[in-house]
C-alpha cells in the first residue's frame, strides 16, 4: 500500500502494444484541492489518451500530457486521502503499479502499468509552439547554446543544403558549377541558415550565440 506522499500529483501510465505500435496510455493523475473539505483530494481519469510512445519521448512525457490534457475527456472524483491511495494501489489490475522515473522511459521499456516519478518541473519542461500551419516546434526550456553544439554537424548540413539549392537550379534550367564538394557558396548557405534560425526564434526558441 502506498502513502499519499508517494502518489499525489503523479501520473499513472501504461506502456502497451496497439496495432503493432508501442504506445503510451495516460490513465490518471491526482492533486490536493481543498484542506477544508472532507474529500480534499482529486483523482482524475483520462478517457482514450493514447499516443505513440516515440512521439511522447520526443516531446517529453510530462510535456505532452500538459500540452494536450485539456483536449481529453476527463472524469474527476472527489476523494479522501485513503480513497486516493486506494485508487493508485490497485490500478494495475488490482495490484500496485511500479514506479518509473520519466528519464528512464524509452522504447525499450517493458509493457506494463507505471507511476511516473522524477518528472520535470513546469519551468524545466520542453515548450511546444506552433510552427507554420501544420507543425509544432518542440523548444528546450533553456536557451540553446549554439557554441556548445557539434560544429561538424552544421558543416554536414550546409553541404546538404547547397545540394538542395543545386536541385532548384536544375529544375529551372540552370546549373551551379563546379558540381562537386568544392562547389559550395557558403555566403548563400549562411543566409538561408539565418532565415531558418529566424523562424525558430519567431516561434519562441532562444539562442545563446
Amino acid at each position: 500500500m502506498f502513502e499519499i506522499g508517494d502518489i499525489i500529483e503523479r501520473t499513472i501510465i501504461s506502456i502497451e502494444k496497439q496495432d503493432g505500435r508501442k504506445v503510451i496510455h495516460y490513465y490518471a493523475y491526482s492533486w490536493y484541492a481543498d484542506d477544508s473539505s472532507e474529500t480534499p483530494f482529486r483523482f482524475c481519469e483520462y478517457t482514450g489518451f493514447i499516443v505513440d510512445l516515440d512521439k511522447t519521448l520526443l516531446y517529453g512525457i510530462s510535456c505532452y500530457e500538459g500540452e494536450y490534457q485539456e483536449q481529453i475527456k476527463q472524469y474527476i472524483y472527489d476523494c479522501t486521502e485513503e480513497k486516493c491511495v486506494d485508487f493508485y494501489s490497485h490500478y494495475d489490475d488490482g495490484k500496485p503499479p511500479k514506479f518509473i522515473s520519466e528519464k528512464d522511459v524509452s522504447m525499450a521499456t517493458p509493457y506494463g502499468v507505471y507511476i511516473l516519478i522524477d518528472t520535470p518541473k513546469y519551468e524545466e519542461m520542453n515548450k511546444v509552439a506552433r510552427y507554420g500551419d501544420n507543425c509544432d516546434l518542440i523548444i528546450p526550456s533553456r536557451p540553446i547554446d549554439l557554441a556548445a553544439l557539434d560544429i561538424t554537424a552544421f558543416d554536414e548540413v550546409e553541404y546538404e543544403l547547397f545540394d538542395v539549392i543545386k536541385k532548384y537550379a536544375k529544375i529551372i534550367g540552370c546549373a551551379i558549377i563546379p558540381d562537386n564538394e568544392d562547389g559550395i557558396d557558403f555566403c548563400t548557405v549562411k543566409e538561408i541558415e539565418e532565415a531558418i534560425f529566424k523562424t525558430f526564434e519567431e516561434a519562441g526558441a532562444k539562442f545563446k550565440y
